[in-house]
């Protein structure tokens, strides 16, 4: 569709099955919990909403209080998440909370839109320490940021800067200092990477030609990197691990007419 208001998504150039898109958990900026509602009613009421009838009452109570668990929410569980009028829970915590309402339906991979806007240094660090653990236990994490601090940039593993649009750099954290020195940009010492890149980024958006000599250079190390995943040796079939799953019992789960699969 020329409009771009229809199509079908492909991973990893094969059509998936709408079930696939119940894989992913996304995580809005702005916290939509319900502040009447305690930490706990709002994760069961996440999963009572999403999750299928056929899942017993007593599972999904499990699902609840494991997600606590795995975010550090024990002391709050039982308090009510606070409106203006109301006093509740603190602002990590009520991160913490919506990142819970998604991790109820266990993701294979979440997305977040700016975890830490809004939040001060200490609890920004948390709640992307927290987020490095979940990833640490078999998740993957991908998120938006401005401005992270040192302490925070360190805890990424994968990297991607754009500017106007453009990928100019996607690879490792620690790979983004020696990246740009080749194209004469040098940190100083003591420098945050995530300051020097965001210097780097301002000067390179008034230099067209660079904008494109890094994207060019991106765009070839993406093609060489598909390409060598689009080997036979190399694919992972989807299909074929699904079914590796259901062999080992994975339970399944029906929401929206789509399956949920979790571990």
């Amino acid at each position: 569709d020329p409009r771009g208001t229809s199509g079908v998504v492909l991973v990893d150039n094969f059509l998936r099955h709408p079930s696939f898109r119940y894989t992913v958990g996304y995580v809005v900026q702005e916290d939509i919990c319900s502040g009447t509602l305690t930490v706990r009613e709002n994760l069961n009421f996440s999963v009572s909403l999403r999750l299928s009838e056929d899942l017993s009452a007593s599972d999904k109570r499990v699902r609840v209080s494991t997600v606590i668990t795995e975010l550090g929410l024990e002391a709050c569980s039982d308090t009510r998440v606070g409106t203006e009028f109301l006093r509740g829970i603190s602002g990590g915590e009520k991160k913490r909370t919506s990142i819970g309402m998604e991790l109820v339906l266990s993701p294979n991979i979440l997305f977040l839109d700016e975890p830490t806007t809004g939040l001060d240094a200490s609890t920004a660090s948390s709640i992307m320490k927290c987020l490095k653990d979940l990833s640490r236990r078999g998740r993957t994490i991908i998120f938006s940021i401005h401005q992270p601090r040192y302490s925070i940039f360190k805890l990424f593993d994968t990297v991607m800067l754009m500017c106007n649009g453009r990928c100019v750099y996607h690879g490792s954290a620690k790979g983004v200092v020696p990246y740009f020195s080749t194209h004469d940009y040098q940190c100083e010492p003591y420098d945050n990477p995530a300051d020097f890149a965001l210097d780097v980024l301002i000067d390179i958006g008034r230099k067209p030609d660079i904008i494109a000599k890094l994207n060019n250079l991106y765009n070839k190390i993406y093609a060489d990197t598909s390409a060598a995943f689009s080997r036979p040796e190399n694919m992972i079939d989807l299909e074929t691990l699904d079914r590796k799953r259901q062999k080992y019992k994975v339970q399944a789960a029906r929401s929206l007419g789509a399956e949920i699969f979790y571990l």
